[in-house]
């Protein structure tokens, strides 16, 4: 009978390390999520509140154009942008070629008092046989005003590429969290004769 009791006694003392263990383990594994999980929302937060420097963000794009839009994590602003600046560019050259064409046949027949029938501009055959002198002059002209027209722009979308870096920069560091309420409160307030008046109070809170 006490071997019994001593046999009985062992494993309730047993079943009962058992048990303790299982729920210091249960307790353990969710401690441990607990912990992950705190991480993981601590790495989401720092990636959420990733916020850019205006400074910084207009400084990388007048080095490199985009590399501001890059910067702010606006990836898709650089495609748009470089498609602006391929296409001034492209009509720049364009216009500058046509320009340098008509200018050395303008000299030419200035000097010379000779117009060919045809000339080569960008690889293309222009026929200006119904062109005279003043012709010439006002083509050349025209080319000229739409290359300088070209690098104009060329030179304004560069501008607003550091300029959109750096307002784009600050509008993301600008605070829209819940915290801030706009309430409108009635009043009763004196107006200029003495006499009470019906107003209302707005309160800005942030």
């Amino acid at each position: 009978m006490r071997l019994m009791s001593i046999m009985k006694c062992l494993l309730r003392i047993f079943f009962f390390l058992v048990y303790y263990a299982s729920m210091a383990q249960t307790d353990h594994d969710s401690n441990s999520l607990l912990i992950r999980e705190d991480t993981i929302d601590h790495s989401l937060d720092k990636k959420e509140l990733f916020i850019p420097k205006p400074k910084k963000a207009a400084l990388y794009s007048a080095v490199f154009p985009g590399a501001g839009q890059f910067y702010n994590r606006h990836y898709i602003k650089i495609p748009f942008l470089y498609a602006g600046l391929g296409y001034f560019i492209y009509r720049s050259q364009q216009n500058r070629g046509n320009y340098q064409c008509f200018q050395r046949t303008y000299k030419n027949a200035l000097f010379n008092g000779l117009i060919p029938d045809d000339i080569r501009c960008n690889g293309k055959i222009v026929d200006i046989r119904n062109f005279n002198t003043s012709g010439l002059k006002q083509r050349r002209d025209a080319y000229r005003k739409n290359m300088e027209l070209a690098y104009i722009g060329a030179g304004v979308l560069y501008l607003f590429n550091i300029l959109d870096a750096y307002v784009d920069a600050h509008l993301q560091s600008f605070d829209i969290s819940e915290d801030l309420s706009l309430q409108l409160s009635p009043r009763i307030m004196p107006d200029y004769s003495g006499q009470n008046s019906l107003g209302f109070v707005a309160r800005w809170t942030f």
